[in-house]
C-alpha cells in the first residue's frame, strides 16, 4: 500500500533542492528608452556614420558617468536601441531621453517606459556614491538574485 506524500514533505523536498516556492513579492521597476531610426535617419548609413551620433555618444555617455544610465547599448539587426535609466521618476528619464542631441536632430525617436522585471535572476544595484573608489565608467553591479553573487559580464560567452 502506498502512503500519500504529505504536503510538509513535499515543501521540504522543494526547499533541499531550490526551486522557487513564491515569486518575489517586490520585482524590481526600471525605466526603460526604447531608441528608433528617427525621420532625419539615413538608412544608405551606418549608425556609426550617422551625422549626430558622436554627440548622442557623448551625451549617453555623460550620463553613465553620473550614475544615470545602468545598462545601454544597440540592437545588432540595427533598428535603434535601449537604455535602462536609474532615476527617480518617468518624467526625469523622459526629459533626458528627450534632451538627447541625436532626438532634438530627428536622427532617432525615442519612447520611455517603465519596467517591471518580474521574471529576474540578477539584481542591478548602485554602488554606494560614498567611496572614493567608485569606478566612474561602472557604478552599478549586477548580482545574482540567488545567491548575491556578483556576475562577471565579460566572461560570458557570445
Amino acid at each position: 500500500m502506498q502512503r500519500p506524500v504529505s504536503i510538509g514533505l513535499l515543501l521540504a523536498l522543494l526547499f533541499i533542492v531550490g526551486l522557487p516556492i513564491a515569486a518575489d513579492p517586490n520585482p524590481p521597476v526600471y525605466l526603460v528608452a526604447f531608441h528608433s531610426p528617427g525621420p532625419n535617419w539615413n538608412y544608405s548609413r551606418s549608425a556609426a556614420d550617422q551625422p549626430g551620433m558622436a554627440e548622442h555618444h557623448r551625451y549617453v555617455n555623460a550620463l553613465r558617468e553620473a550614475g544615470k544610465v545602468i545598462l545601454g547599448g544597440d540592437y545588432l539587426d540595427h533598428a535603434g536601441g535601449m537604455m535602462i535609466y536609474q532615476m527617480k521618476t518617468i518624467q526625469e528619464a523622459r526629459l533626458a531621453a528627450n534632451n538627447d542631441p541625436a532626438v532634438k536632430a530627428g536622427l532617432l525617436k525615442v519612447e520611455v517606459k517603465t519596467w517591471r522585471a518580474n521574471l529576474s535572476s540578477v539584481r542591478i544595484v548602485a554602488k554606494r556614491r560614498s567611496s572614493a573608489a567608485l569606478d566612474r565608467k561602472q557604478p552599478f553591479k549586477i548580482k545574482s538574485a540567488n545567491q548575491g553573487a556578483p556576475i562577471n559580464l565579460k566572461d560570458e560567452p557570445d
